[in-house]
């Protein structure tokens, strides 16, 4: 358990740098083959850091609900997906 509570507190720490570090990455194509394999238009995206993907599942239509260990990164999820409801 101490892993994790190490992890978390990375995360709580510095929630703007994990949220450009993910900006440089995209997974639209992936999400774009998962989202074929989806048989409603809900998602849960769990472990949803900062939204980047919860956004892009907002943006394709889906009812997102994400969920994250980090409240740093959810308050920022939250701001900037505001079609998606975090936990």
């Amino acid at each position: 358990m101490k892993e994790y509570a190490q992890t978390k507190a990375a995360y709580n720490s510095n929630p703007v740098f994990f949220t450009k570090k993910q900006a440089r990455f995209d997974w639209s194509k992936q999400i774009g083959k998962f989202e074929k394999l989806l048989a409603g238009k809900k998602v849960l995206d769990a472990g949803c850091g900062t939204g980047r993907d919860s956004a892009e599942f907002v943006k394709r239509g889906f009812e997102v609900t994400g969920i994250d260990f980090s409240k740093a990164n959810l308050e920022i999820a939250r701001k900037n997906v505001l079609n998606a409801v975090f936990f």
